[in-house]
């Protein structure tokens, strides 16, 4: 038995059992300090001194690396490592292309597999961001933000096949569930969920508490409406805007006001507005009448109130209606009958005020 030190050199064949005491082995450097298997390193910690470094897979880690900190478990985990820090992967291929990127944790198979100097992403599942070179994101999910290619940045992907359409530098996305896809180059976006149906991964009913009976503590408030393909927004409940009403005869405005005022405001989808019209001078346009300006148009043919107005027709009680953004005028001409008021019923004093609701 040749020792050194009490430590046991022999080369042996068979099964080497130690009965007391360690496996000593020197500090790791290319040719020494390791385990390895086929001649291929299986376990090792090289790093510049003793830096905390550890590596257990076939081809895991590397013998040039200055990295500090690091633990790469697996085949070819962390195996192009050069000077980042603090990264931590599991699983065979795991950060494989990390070179000079930090504080990475990552966990499965081929798991940020091409990061090369993207730091700070927390991701976990096989192959998940596999492809990408970003930093900041947390990837969580088989196969999840598998396409991104280039440097995505600030995402959170959780759910199997999640993100599947991003292939560039899509960032600040938020996207949950199984197989939710998003939209090729968009980035600040929120999805959660995917369809509408009883199918795998579908949702078609959705429960978020803390909202029903709570008064916001906002200023300014707004209704919540959702279109046909899932995207939410809101329609503000905000101050009246200014809109200019134009009277018209036969289409052609011409008349001289000394007040020419209108306000409207539109919620759920519902125009509220009012005007009001004085002129100075009639103007020598022929035709019916009508106001145009209504800066949001009518989606239907709707019934106004006529609430004040003092027209060359005395004692007779107007009516109005909107159709998409023109206002026309009527009088009665005979009992349950109707007919346009024209030029002739206006006169250069003329005060006119109508309000009104529609649908947009």
């Amino acid at each position: 038995m040749a020792t050194n030190n009490g430590v046991d050199n022999r080369v042996v064949s068979g099964n080497f059992n130690i009965l007391a005491g360690n496996l000593a082995i020197p500090t790791t450097t290319s040719a020494l300090g390791q385990i390895t298997m086929n001649g291929v390193r299986i376990l090792h910690a090289y790093g510049p001194g003793f830096t905390d470094n550890f590596f257990a897979g076939i081809a895991a880690g590397n013998f040039t690396t200055t990295a500090q900190y690091c633990t790469g478990v697996g085949a070819a985990s962390l195996a192009s490592i050069t000077g980042g820090n603090n990264n931590s992967c599991f699983g065979n291929r795991s950060g494989n292309a990390i070179a000079n990127a930090s504080d990475n944790s990552i966990f499965g198979y081929a798991a940020g597999e091409k990061i090369v100097s993207g730091s700070d992403n927390a991701i976990f599942g096989k192959s998940a961001y596999a492809n990408g070179l970003g930093s900041y994101n947390v990837v969580v999910g088989h196969e999840a933000l598998l396409n991104a290619a280039g440097a995505a940045n600030y995402n959170v992907i959780i759910g199997q096949g999640a993100a599947s359409l991003y292939t560039t530098t899509e960032s600040s996305n938020i996207v949950i569930g199984h197989s939710v896809a998003g939209v090729a180059g968009e980035s600040n976006k929120l999805r959660i969920g995917s369809g509408s149906g009883a199918g795998s991964g579908q949702l078609n009913k959705a429960w978020i508490h803390g909202i029903y009976g709570i008064t916001p503590g906002g200023a300014t408030t707004a209704s919540v409406i959702q279109d046909s393909t899932g995207q939410l927004g809101t329609v503000a409940r905000t101050a009246s805007t200014a809109w200019t009403p134009v009277l018209a005869f036969g289409g052609t405005g011409g008349s001289s006001y000394t007040t020419q005022t209108g306000r409207y405001v539109l919620v759920d989808g519902v125009v509220t507005f009012t005007l009001n019209i004085v002129l100075s001078a009639v103007g020598a346009e022929t035709g019916n009448a009508t106001i145009t300006g209504l800066p949001v148009a009518a989606g239907h043919l709707t019934a106004l109130s006529v609430d004040y107005c003092e027209l060359d027709i005395q004692d007779i009680q107007l009516t109005a209606t909107v159709t998409g953004s023109t206002i026309s005028l009527f009088a009665p001409v005979a009992e349950a009958a109707r007919a346009p008021v024209t030029h002739g019923s206006f006169e250069d004093t003329t005060d006119l005020v109508i309000s009104g609701s529609y649908i947009v």
